[in-house]
């Protein structure tokens, strides 16, 4: 396989396809050995996490039957950090609020998603009463994400109480059912 990078977190796989070949009539048995902390080791093409640059030495071993022939080759896989990314706490908006860009995510150029965001813009109105999580993600020129989420607690709309008479009441006194109110 070829030197590459990958993200911290991410996973790739090793060898990617070798290619052991014989220049002549006879049919070896290839076999794989990975050394640098490879779980599964003896297969040809096995998955590595690392979470620091690592070189990985692939051994390939042909078996001619009355004798081996080994050779050998490196790979190195140099994790990039993942970027530090951060998102500011949400205000409480009503349900009947406008539309507004959603702004707080650092380092700026990411992207919101959740429940009531449509392009960047989060819309109480067709987000859920009670807690959304918006979650802002972040991808840097090496291909790298992040991500950081918050709530934005969306409030049922209030309700405009109009009755038809009013009574003086103290704060004393029995309770009783109002009535004669709109809506």
């Amino acid at each position: 396989g070829s030197n590459t990078s990958i993200c911290l977190g991410d996973s790739i796989m090793l060898g990617d396809s070798p290619t052991a070949l014989w220049n002549n009539s006879n049919n070896p048995i290839f076999s794989y050995s990975w050394s640098g902390g490879i779980t599964n080791n003896l297969i040809a093409n096995p998955y590595a996490n690392p979470i620091v640059n690592s070189t990985y030495t692939l051994t390939v071993t042909a078996d001619l039957g009355f004798g081996e022939c080994t050779d050998s080759t490196n790979v190195t896989i140099t994790v990039l950090p993942t970027p530090l990314v951060s998102l500011l706490s949400f205000a409480d908006v009503c349900q009947s609020d406008s539309p507004f860009q959603l702004s707080g995510g650092m380092p700026t150029g990411g992207t919101y998603s959740g429940n009531g965001v449509v392009n960047n813009f989060f819309d109480p109105s067709i987000a859920s009463v009670g807690n959304n999580t918006i979650t802002y993600t972040f991808t840097d020129v090496n291909g790298c994400s992040s991500i950081a989420s918050e709530i934005i607690s969306v409030n049922a709309p209030l309700v405009n109480l109009t009755l038809s008479s009013t009574t003086q009441v103290c704060s004393n006194d029995s309770p009783f059912n109002l009535s004669g109110g709109v809506p």
